[in-house]
């Protein structure tokens, strides 16, 4: 979909705005609900040679971040709500493009690797950093110093065997479906030219959102477990050819979703009638803190996302090692990145990327409702797996086309 940008003032400085696309209006509905979606991403650096030490000098740093807002305006733009609260806009001024205003930059100190994970950690889930008339900052901290299913089924079969889920909770589970979700990029179903000539790594949001599904828990010769017995090997649970079985399934499924003609319609569709459900959840949540909800049985939940969660993919390419890019001598070296989430409210996603041939798994949760111990078992079990179906120790070779159920 198109957004046309209309003048709001012709001289300067010069204002100019536009309504809020789909997908920009439930991340907005999002952020009105205590600044769930909102995302850190962070960067560990270090500086190449005793001559570039002040390149993170405050006037260096405000120098680049309005050069950066002058290529990407939406950095620098605000939101308003009309007084009915049916749209929203951005609102972009000339003047705020050309300065840095409060809060926009900040320097800090930190004495270690992990009080700065920690301060990051605080900007996701403590007092919101953002705002509708801040909608992103940069925080520059110096150091002080010197120098998925099989993995879900394992851990829901450790609290069974340990007498945490009773029998009939068990039966249930074991034959409740497996559905997962998460964004997926529309990039490639949009302009053909406008993604080959640079818009697969363009600065912009263009996402919908999949749902995929599994049959029951995948139990193989572990039907029978009993509390007490010993935990049942990924093996036991889901062989080699079944796990072929059902990533072919979930392969199909996604084909399915990403070939149909009206696919890029349908998520628009889909994606309207979130924003309505989340502007509801947004406007009426403060009057509603301190009430407990009724307790929901297990069976009478409905669908329950097992996780959600998406693979950002190899991404070398959108974050090189070293700056500047083209040139022949790098100041800057990077040292490791992340991502962090601001989960909302049920969530727990599981992140992947590759960078520099490396497999990185990230989870992130809403502390509200899971256990921080029992989501750090479930994140083992999903490294385990991966490295029992995906790390080359299973032999292949005699595999045929499996000829059984999911």
């Amino acid at each position: 979909m198109t957004s046309t940008w209309t003048p709001r003032r012709t001289v300067y400085p010069r204002i100019f705005e536009r309504p809020l696309g789909i997908t920009e209006h439930g991340f907005y509905w999002d952020s009105r609900f205590n600044g769930t979606a909102d995302v850190l991403q962070h960067a560990v650096v270090e500086i190449l040679g005793p001559t570039n030490q002040t390149i993170f000098d405050v006037e260096n740093v405000t120098r680049t971040w309005q050069s950066l807002k002058q290529q990407f305006p939406l950095l620098g733009s605000r939101m308003e709500e009309s007084i009915s609260g049916d749209s929203v806009s951005f609102v972009v001024a000339e003047d705020q493009l050309e300065n840095c205003g409060p809060g926009e930059i900040s320097f800090h100190s930190v004495h270690s690797m992990s009080e700065a994970h920690e301060f990051a950690d605080d900007v996701v889930n403590g007092e919101r950093l953002l705002s509708n008339d801040l909608l992103a900052r940069i925080v520059i901290l110096s150091r002080t110093d010197q120098k998925s299913h099989v993995a879900l089924t394992r851990v829901l079969c450790r609290k069974y065997i340990l007498g945490d889920i009773d029998s009939k909770e068990w039966e249930y589970r074991k034959r409740e479906p497996m559905v997962t979700g998460g964004p997926l990029s529309l990039r490639p179903f949009l302009d053909r030219e406008w993604y080959d000539k640079g818009g697969a790594t363009n600065v912009s949001l263009a996402i919908g959102f999949f749902f995929l599904r599994l049959s029951f828990m995948p139990l193989g010769s572990a039907a029978n477990l009993a509390p007490g017995d010993d935990l049942p090997s990924f093996t036991d649970l889901l062989s080699f050819p079944r796990f072929l079985l059902r990533s072919r399934s979930i392969r199909q499924q996604s084909a399915n979703l990403t070939k149909h003609p009206l696919f890029v319609h349908i998520s628009m569709a889909r994606s309207q009638a979130s924003i309505d459900r989340l502007k509801d959840v947004a406007t009426s949540w403060p009057a509603k803190q301190g009430q407990l909800a009724a307790q929901i049985p297990v069976t009478e939940q409905g669908l329950v996302l097992s996780h959600g969660g998406s693979s950002m993919g190899n991404i070398d390419s959108l974050l090189p090692r070293n700056y500047p890019i083209a040139g022949a001598s790098p100041i800057l070296f990077l040292v490791t990145s992340g991502t962090k989430l601001h989960c909302r409210p049920t969530e727990l996603y599981l992140g992947a990327t590759t960078t520099r041939q490396q497999l990185h798994l990230h989870v992130f949760w809403d502390q509200n409702v899971y256990d921080d111990e029992l989501v750090k078992v479930w994140l083992h079990e999903v490294r385990e797996a991966t490295e029992v179906y995906l790390g080359g120790d299973i032999d292949t070779g005699s595999l045929k086309k499996p000829q059984i159920r999911l």
